[in-house]
């Protein structure tokens, strides 16, 4: 590219022979009152910025071209156009992979796990054939989990977020910390993220049989027998009091419910979704915090107080018990009329005498000689 330039002065110059009051990073030619500044042969771009000239390959191949038609043009046109899609693809992937790999390492203790567990965007989109939407295993609040396989045969689950906003992207930083502090046979299995897109994709373990939710919620054969519930009550109760009390700090799950209990091929129960998470130092009762859980399962001193402590995840899981006892019985949502009654109760009734009551009415149903066999 040419550029000329006109001085208006009595007396002409060469502004060639004044590099630094005139530049030119290219070929430049005097001309009577002006000059020109060109990109040598075989480059094209701006010659007055100091690598402004750029290799011209792509136009020497089109130029090449324009003999054999329009449509060659117009696909190497095309090929171009995905050329340089692909390499700001590239570029943006690289800037998220540092933002999130930052996030993460700052809260990891071991940074050699951190390097381990990171899966690369193109990894998962071939596990899920680019997320194919007959992959999809289900959508929660908190992002869509696909189903995928890794080339070493793993089966996965893939949560992608919905949203791209950062308290999505705390959550996600924070399952990820959280997770890779755990090691339970009823938790289920973080395998690893992938830090190249703005919200973090989590791959955990397949889990193939749905929720202990989608369990509860159904009649007929396909309904959970009572040994089969108490079990897995037993299971999620000793993945709680082993984040609560053998962990290196103490973790609060902070959304326990039936739907975040996975069920596995032989009905193993896996705690799930730890995205809410929070873990507090062994030396400390609780913590305040902003309010999260699912109404119906939340602790009501902690939803009027804010002051979160493992006696809230005891709580949830108390909810659980009667709803794992009482759906059997009675069919349908029961939730509904116990969130209203749960949520009425006055302030001075700690939430210890509220699990207590929850406990002891499992204990009497249990001891009933009308228990169903």
């Amino acid at each position: 590219m040419a550029q000329n330039f006109s001085k208006f002065s009595l007396s002409d110059i060469d502004e060639c022979a004044l590099p630094e009051e005139y530049p030119c990073y290219g070929e430049c030619t005097n001309k009577p009152g002006s000059f020109s500044c060109m990109c040598p042969g075989g480059t094209h771009g701006d010659a007055m910025n100091e690598g402004g000239c750029e290799p011209t390959t792509l136009l020497v191949a089109i130029g090449g071209t324009i003999g054999i038609g329009i449509p060659s043009v117009f696909v190497i046109g095309m090929a171009i156009t995905n050329m340089i899609k692909a390499r700001r693809a590239k570029k943006l992937r690289a800037v998220f992979f540092k933002q999130n790999r930052g996030l993460l390492l700052q809260q990891l203790v071991d940074k050699v796990i951190a390097e381990r567990m990171v899966f690369t965007l193109e990894e998962l989109e071939k596990a899920t054939n680019r997320f194919d939407e007959m992959r999809k295993l289900g959508s929660g609040g908190h992002g869509t989990v696909y189903k995928g396989t890794l080339p070493d045969r793993r089966v996965v689950a893939i949560k992608k977020s919905n949203i791209t906003v950062r308290k999505e992207i705390d959550d996600f930083i924070n399952e990820v910390v959280i997770l890779s502090q755990i090691n339970h046979r009823n938790v289920v299995r973080l395998f690893g993220c992938c830090l190249e897109t703005q919200v973090p994709l989590l791959v955990y373990e397949f889990i193939s049989n749905g929720t202990l939710s989608d369990h509860l919620h159904v009649e007929g054969p396909t309904s959970l027998s009572w040994k089969n519930r108490l079990r897995i009550a037993l299971e999620a109760a000793s993945a709680l009091a082993y984040l609560h009390s053998s962990a290196s700090v103490s973790i609060i799950h902070r959304d326990v419910k039936s739907a975040n209990i996975l069920l596995d091929g032989r009905l193993t129960a896996k705690v799930s979704d730890f995205g809410a998470s929070r873990g507090i130092p062994v030396d400390q009762g609780g913590v305040a915090t902003v309010i999260q859980g699912t109404f119906g399962y939340l602790d009501p001193e902690y939803y009027q107080t804010s002051r979160l402590t493992d006696k809230s995840d005891v709580y949830s899981f108390g909810v659980i018990l009667v709803e794992n006892m009482l759906e059997r019985l009675l069919g349908g949502d029961i939730l509904q009329g116990l969130s209203a009654e749960l949520h009425c109760l006055p302030p001075q009734l700690s939430n210890t005498d509220t699990t207590s009551k929850l406990y002891n009415m499992e204990q009497d149903f249990l001891l009933s000689s009308s228990f169903p066999r």
